[in-house]
């Protein structure tokens, strides 16, 4: 946007309320750049947590999200369960080939049971999205006043080598 001013820049990507609270100084112009490159209009990364895939108990974010606050989760990575599984926040194969949100083999098929292996927030299976070949995936979060809670549900865990990562980025205004 050469010929812009710094204003001009922060008001055609945030709106004229950010550029009310904020100054323009070369740092939050470098994270308006990093914004219009990775898609996060207005969120800051602000911690990334690895969630090992062999779970013992749930691996807590060292930040705290504020209470009703909007935040927004990344998970990425694949990991391995026995019998040759590979999976990621989502989907598992057994083949490198076909992801299923069902674990071929362990669960049950006609109920549609999909928690195994998946990557569970507080305690709770989220829907991480449609498959998507680079195993990365963003969800919604609603602070809760708490660390958030990530770990790999399974019933079986003891054969389970790797981890999955889960990016945590907040509003910045």
């Amino acid at each position: 946007m050469a010929g812009c001013s710094c204003t001009q820049i922060l008001d055609t990507y945030y709106g004229e309320d950010f550029v009310g609270k904020y100054s323009c100084t070369p740092g939050l112009l470098e994270e308006v750049a990093e914004d219009v490159l990775d898609g996060l209009l207005g969120y800051e990364l602000v911690e990334t947590v690895v969630v090992p895939a062999l779970p013992i108990t749930p691996t807590l974010s060292t930040f705290i999200p504020e209470l009703d606050t909007s935040y927004i989760l990344i998970a990425s990575g694949t990991a391995l369960a026995g019998d040759n599984i590979q999976f990621d926040a989502q989907y598992a194969t057994l083949d490198g080939v076909t992801w299923t949100d069902l674990v071929p083999g362990y669960e049950d098929e006609t109920t549609g049971d999909t928690g195994l292996l998946d990557l569970w927030v507080d305690g709770v299976n989220v829907a991480w999205g449609a498959y998507n070949a680079l195993h990365t995936y963003q969800i919604d979060y609603t602070g809760t006043g708490s660390a958030i809670g990530l770990e790999i549900y399974d019933t079986y865990p003891d054969n389970n080598t790797g981890s999955l990562s889960v990016d945590i980025y907040q509003p910045i205004y």
